[in-house]
């Protein structure tokens, strides 16, 4: 649940940053995002059911 919490807030911080222009804002918010799709095993197990459907 965690993972999934991080990557709605990660994409909350994606878009401020590209509102208002902080790259770094952006870089963070963008790894918030993509990271636990790769750490975490739930999340890692949805994304195979979504590849193989």
């Amino acid at each position: 649940m965690s993972g999934i919490l991080t990557s709605l807030c990660g994409g909350l911080v994606l878009i401020a940053g590209w509102q208002y222009r902080h790259k770094l804002a952006g870089l963070i918010g963008l790894l918030m995002v993509l990271l636990p799709w790769l750490f975490d095993s739930r999340l890692q197990a949805i994304l195979s059911q979504v590849i193989k459907a």
